[in-house]
C-alpha cells in the first residue's frame, strides 16, 4: 500500500483496498495487488472465486468498511447497493444501501444492513446524503454492540444491531464508476477487525484531501 498515495491509512487488518483511480488494487492477507478496476459491477464481482469469509478471517468478530462515495442524483427505484456481499437477506454479510425515490422516508439515505445472528436488519443508522457531495462513509462493527456509522470522520447516529454476520459464500461486489447515474464509488477499504475511533479519524484525515472534504 503506497505511503505517498494513501497517506497514513491504517494497515493493520487491511484486507481490501479498491481505488477507482488506480489500475491495481489490494486484496487478501497476502498483500497481493490485483487488477480489480475491470471487475466493478454487480455481474463481475471483485473477489470472484473467493468463497465465504476466509479472506476476511473466518473467526473475526469485528469488521470495518470505509467507502468514498460521490452522490450524483436521486436513485430511481427502491435502492442500489454500492458495496455488497449477499444474494438475499438470509445470507447477507453486509450491504450498503443507497435508497431511492420509492423508499419512502429513506429516500436519498445511505445505511448498512446485514443478517446478524439470524436477524435481517440495519447495522447502522441511515444518513441523508446531498446530491453533488462526496462522503467518506465508514461502518464500525462488532458482534456484541453492533454497528456505528461514521460520516466524514464523525460519528453519525448510534449503534444499531448486533450478532454474528452471516458467512455469505457470495463474492464481494462493488458498484463501478460507470455502473450508476446516481452514485459513484471512488474508494473502498475493508479491515477484518473493528478499528478504534482514533484509527477511523486517522483514515479520514489521510483521505479527505484527495476528495476536497
Amino acid at each position: 500500500v503506497s505511503q505517498s498515495r494513501y497517506g497514513s491509512v491504517v494497515r493493520d487488518g487491511l484486507r481490501v483496498l479498491f481505488d477507482n483511480s488506480n489500475i491495481k488494487s489490494y486484496s487478501g492477507s497476502g498483500g497481493t495487488w490485483t487488477d480489480l478496476v475491470r471487475k466493478t459491477s454487480y455481474t463481475d464481482p471483485v473477489s470472484a472465486g473467493v468463497g465465504n469469509e476466509t479472506w476476511m478471517g473466518s473467526a473475526s468478530t469485528g469488521i470495518t468498511i470505509s467507502v468514498v462515495v460521490s452522490k450524483i442524483a436521486t436513485f430511481v427505484g427502491y435502492a442500489e447497493h454500492p458495496v455488497n456481499k449477499w444474494v438475499n437477506t438470509t445470507n447477507a454479510s453486509f450491504v450498503l444501501y443507497h435508497f431511492g425515490d420509492t423508499a419512502g422516508g429513506l429516500i436519498d439515505r445511505f445505511a448498512w444492513y446485514a443478517n446478524r445472528g439470524g436477524v435481517w436488519g440495519n447495522i447502522s443508522d441511515p444518513f441523508l446524503a446531498v446530491n453533488g457531495n462526496t462522503y467518506i462513509i465508514t461502518l464500525q462493527y462488532n458482534d456484541l454492540t453492533g454497528g456505528q456509522l461514521w460520516i466524514n470522520g464523525t460519528k453519525s447516529g448510534t449503534r444499531q444491531g448486533s450478532g454474528s454476520r452471516a458467512n455469505s459464500t457470495e463474492p464481494l461486489k462493488l458498484l463501478g464508476p460507470t455502473g450508476s447515474t446516481s452514485s459513484k464509488l471512488l474508494n473502498c477499504y475493508m479491515w477484518n477487525r473493528e478499528l478504534t475511533d482514533i484509527e477511523i479519524q486517522q483514515n479520514f484525515n489521510a483521505l479527505r484531501g484527495r476528495y476536497g472534504i
